[in-house]
């Protein structure tokens, strides 16, 4: 396992941050999805909203396609922060 080698942070799917929460591991989690994303645009497979993760336990998270797939990329970015309570 990563953490018995020394590794200071995992990647990991949203739906398995319970399973690490204990570790003292930096958890960077992709395929972040905001709640308002287009769900049949959705290519991911193992997905959480962006509060969940943050909720579950992640230090970073990975939302790519629904900042860069639209017009306007910082509307598209403030609105996932307002869904997380940061700004």
């Amino acid at each position: 396992m990563n953490y018995d080698s020394g590794a200071d942070g995992i990647v990991i799917p949203g739906n398995q941050l319970d399973e690490v929460k204990d570790l003292p591991l930096l958890k960077l989690c992709p395929g972040v999805r905001p709640i308002w994303f287009d769900k049949r645009t959705n290519e991911q497979e193992q997905t959480i909203t962006p509060s969940e993760a943050l909720s579950a336990g992640a230090d970073y998270i990975v939302v790519g396609s629904p900042v860069i797939d639209t017009k306007n990329q910082a509307e598209s970015l403030e609105k996932i922060l307002r869904e997380c309570n940061l700004t």
